[in-house]
């Protein structure tokens, strides 16, 4: 019975997401049984410890300075669209033929997709809202441009760990008792084979344009006229300023500042936390940085950038910059709602021991060389039908350290 009482709120939350694609109330759910559980079934008392739990998410340095990274991505959207950045950049690509070609537009998706590594929303917004008007022009069907920045977004996040995505992780496996989570996820790089895969694929398909399954009919009938009328076509996204003038130099100082911030605000902590100082090896010294604190602090310098930026052109005064920032953070509260519930449920799975028992089950019903295969499997499902990487991380991750640990596998392997 205590088995199944340790294993229903992870449970209850996965049923939940699948049956309703919404994250955060499934999340809720699996935080509200678990501590109701552990209070004995009272559900006044569960429900009010359940609240002291999301709480206590940011009593954590590391958790709160990930969540506040989450919102102030929203805002340096949000500020290079309202300046022009964005709308500058495309005239450029265009002055410079980078969209003479399907070809072309599609290797210049994949690789400004591998430029900007930092968050996967920021990459999403930064090569659809570049390449789409290319894509027009060339005839490449929207749902291929789709793939093609999907396929750039989160897997090069994974791969290039130095952003929100590393910082995420790294929290989940401290907050799991992994003592070493950077050289942990670093390790794991290698062995995540869906993510290289996905990227290596992408770019297969972008030079030798090939077309694979749908695709291929949508390929065949793209016009740049039928898909600006079609449904859900434009997405969402925010309109230059109308007085401005549209310069590229307006995104990418702001994104260079914060995609150089994030290594050497990772090196810069690190030097804090490690014996010896400048003296000790380069890698040792970026182990042991917080990429929570240096994701954080590379945020708010490509913010920073953007603002003098933007106030020496007189593109915006002060309260226009705070009133467009608040504009992008709102935008991306979901996702800060997201990380903390996950934060939750993994403070409450510990305290359950789930994951032991979850090791403890797996371990008696399949043999140890299946078991990477089934968390990859299982994760892929919660994945697919919440739509989500973020609420996947938060449910699997506990479980797949405590596996890793219980039946003596590398944690490289399980976090891969």
């Amino acid at each position: 019975m205590t088995e199944l009482v340790s294993i229903f709120p992870p449970a209850l939350a996965v049923i939940l997401a699948i049956a309703t694609r919404q994250v955060i109330p499934s999340l809720l759910a699996g935080v509200a049984a678990g501590w109701i559980a552990m209070s004995g079934g009272n559900p006044l008392v569960g429900l009010a410890r359940t609240v002291g739990c999301i709480v206590e998410v940011f009593a954590d340095s590391s958790s709160t300075e990930v969540i506040l990274f989450s919102l102030l991505v929203g805002s340096l959207i949000a500020l290079i669209q309202r300046s022009g950045g964005v709308a500058g950049f495309v005239s450029w690509a265009e002055k410079r033929r980078l969209g003479s070609s399907h070809r072309v537009v599609g290797v210049l998706a994949w690789f400004i997709g591998l430029a900007v590594f930092i968050e996967s929303s920021i990459t999403s917004l930064t090569v659809g809202t570049i390449c789409r008007p290319l894509a027009d022009k060339v005839g490449m069907s929207r749902e291929k441009l789709a793939y093609l920045t999907d396929s750039t977004s989160a897997p090069i996040c994974i791969l290039i760990p130095l952003n929100a995505w590393g910082a995420y992780i790294i929290g989940l496996l401290a907050k799991n008792g992994v003592e070493a989570p950077v050289a942990t996820l670093v390790a794991s790089i290698p062995m995540n084979f869906y993510a290289i895969a996905a990227a290596g694929l992408a770019l297969i398909v972008a030079i030798w344009r090939l077309d694979i399954g749908q695709m291929r009919s949508a390929e065949e009938s793209s016009d740049a006229s039928q898909h600006l009328d079609a449904p859900f076509a434009h997405g969402v996204e925010l309109s230059p300023l109308t007085e401005t003038k549209r310069r590229s130099i307006n995104m990418l100082v702001p994104l260079g500042v914060t995609v150089l911030s994030m290594p050497a605000g990772l090196y810069a902590t690190g030097l804090r936390g490690i014996a010896g100082g400048f003296e000790a090896e380069f890698w040792d010294v970026m182990a042991a940085g917080s990429g929570s604190t240096a994701v954080l602090w590379a945020v708010i310098a490509g913010i920073v950038a953007g603002g003098l930026l933007y106030r020496v052109q007189g593109i915006m005064n002060l309260s226009r910059f705070v009133a467009t920032s608040f504009e992008g953070a709102r935008a991306l509260l979901e996702m800060a709602a997201i990380m903390t519930l996950a934060f939750a449920l993994s403070a409450t799975c510990r305290a359950l021991g789930t994951g032991l028992t979850a090791a403890a089950i797996v371990s008696e019903n399949l043999p140890t060389f299946l078991v990477p295969c089934a968390l990859f499997v299982s994760s892929a499902v919660v994945a697919f039908f919440t739509g989500t990487s973020w609420g996947t991380f938060g449910i699997a991750m506990p479980i797949a350290v405590a596996v890793g640990e219980a039946l003596g596998l590398p944690l490289s392997l399980t976090t891969a």
